[in-house]
């Protein structure tokens, strides 16, 4: 038996050709014309079948391509030119850098680089016209709108790489190093619901439930979906003796996550307390705006406290409350990055309070300084709640030298280079593009103390399909106590089409 599609010889009672695949019990098959009966093919070619004609290639406009290699030769010749000025052939006008180093100058790229208008054709004249050869955007590129998700939703990743290390340290019961990894998450991004969760967590477990319920609705205020923060805030609340808004907590827990076994199990326990259930989220409290809390100590409005001290130092400042009902309630709002380790210390009703804190450390060594506000909040317990914002500067010094060297070799870079993209684009304007980036290496400390490193200034030029790619390192020696570069070696220029 042979398949009628493809003539191959099939096992007695297959259904389909172990071939080609074809049926071969359903009624009717059109057999192919190409097919003899005894399955062998036809030697002649069907004369109906249709040839391919190949393709040609259009050689492109005479015009265009004499445009690109007159672009390419004068590239070329330019990077000639900085290349024989380099080993000494031949002087150009140059820049002056500081420092008593080999190589003391750089040739200016604003006065080695031939005008374009004078020396280029005009690219209207030899290159059409995009709006004529380019599709509309508007019509191929779908809206950004309708594809990409809202940015106030999506959480950049160096708050999630933060938010994700405070888990690892809330793991292994490193709370303290938890809060610091939730606190830069919040820095980053302040509408990250999970991060003011964790910081609560952190809080709870160190012994500070009250700055940890006021993390908790700062996360449900954010998300109001947030299952976990819910169930957090309530179980504070418990702690508290407020059991009606801890059993409100967890019925939010339940709108979000019906089968929570957490939220499921703490309100059945209140109510084998006889805590009445209610679904009404936690009442919020009713604040004075007309009659804020006076703090003293320096915090005063038009007196702002300034505490300057180094990364790792403690600090201390003593704030008072000179209206209102006491007892008061302290909390923290955010640091900003500047201070760890914030307590609240008071041996009577709160209206005095001391508070304590360290300089964080600055990680960016190209920070040399840091600044910014600690902003706490006070409360009293008048039924209509009376409250203060209080706040204090705090400026901490990073003690680094390779901060010091990296701002150093910055600040080189400004008064010596310049602006060196601007001067490449206009340079090349109306000729194709022309773009110029600098990086900057790591400080390294020698052993005689000094500091290095590498500037790296990268240009590209190019039009047309065609393009230079120019690499030139600057090794710097920078001294940190005087705050200057010493010496300037300037490495092979790195040349690539």
């Amino acid at each position: 038996m042979y398949c009628p599609m493809c003539g191959k010889e099939t096992p007695d009672g297959a259904i389909f050709c172990p071939a080609c695949g074809a049926k071969l019990t359903s009624g009717k098959m059109e057999r192919n014309p190409n097919l003899q009966r005894d399955g062998k093919w036809k030697t002649e070619p069907d004369q109906g079948r249709r040839t391919v004609e190949p393709k040609v290639q259009t050689p492109r406009s005479p015009k265009k391509q004499a445009a690109s290699y007159f672009l390419l030769y004068i590239i070329i010749i330019y990077c000639g030119l900085v290349f024989a000025n380099m080993e000494g052939w031949i002087s150009l006008p140059h820049i002056s850098f500081p420092g008593s180093g080999s190589n003391p100058s750089v040739p200016s790229v604003a006065k080695t680089v031939p005008s374009v208008a004078k020396t280029v054709p005009s690219v209207a004249k030899t290159v059409p016209s995009v709006a004529k050869t380019v599709p509309s955007v508007a019509k191929t590129v779908p809206s950004v709108a309708k594809t990409v998700p809202s940015a106030a939703k999506t959480v950049p990743s160096a708050a999630k790489q933060s938010y994700l290390q405070g888990i690892q340290y809330m793991n292994s019961s490193s709370y303290s190093k938890a809060l610091e990894s939730y606190e830069t998450a919040i820095q980053t991004y302040s509408n990250y619901s999970d991060a003011w969760n964790g910081k609560g967590e952190a809080l709870e477990s160190l012994g500070r439930g009250a700055e940890a319920l006021t993390c908790f609705q700062t996360a449900v205020q954010i998300d109001p979906q947030a299952c976990p923060a819910w169930i957090n805030e309530g179980e504070v609340l418990e702690s508290l003796g407020r059991y009606d808004e801890a059993m409100s907590c967890y019925n939010k827990a339940l709108q979000s996550e019906s089968s929570n076994e957490a939220a499921i199990q703490n309100k059945e326990e209140l109510l084998d307390r006889g805590i009445s259930d209610n679904a009404a989220p936690p009442p919020t409290k009713q604040y004075d705006q007309t009659h804020p809390l006076r703090v003293t100590g320096g915090l005063a409005e038009g007196s702002m406290l300034v505490i300057h001290i180094k990364e790792g130092e403690d600090f201390q400042t003593t704030l008072t409350v000179e209206s209102g009902q006491p007892p008061y309630y302290w909390y923290l709002v955010t640091t900003n990055g500047v201070a760890d380790s914030i307590l609240f210390e008071s041996a009577g009703d709160g209206s005095v309070v001391t508070v304590r804190g360290r300089g964080a450390y600055i990680n960016d060594p190209t920070t040399t300084k840091r600044q910014a506000l600690v902003n706490l909040r006070v409360e009293d317990s008048s039924q209509l709640t009376r409250s203060s914002k209080p706040n204090f500067q705090v400026i901490v010094d990073n003690t680094d030298d390779s901060a010091i060297a990296a701002q150093v070799a910055r600040k080189w870079y400004q008064n010596n280079v310049g602006d060196l993209n601007g001067m490449l684009q206009q340079a090349t304007a109306g000729l194709g593009y022309g773009t110029a980036t600098v990086s900057y290496s790591s400080p390294i400390r020698r052993t005689d103390g000094y500091y290095q490193v590498t500037v790296t200034l990268t240009m590209n030029v190019g039009a047309d399909g065609y393009g230079v790619h120019i690499s030139l390192p600057c090794i710097l020696t920078i001294d940190t106590k005087s705050e200057k570069v010493t010496n300037v070696l300037y490495g092979d220029a790195k040349t690539s089409y």
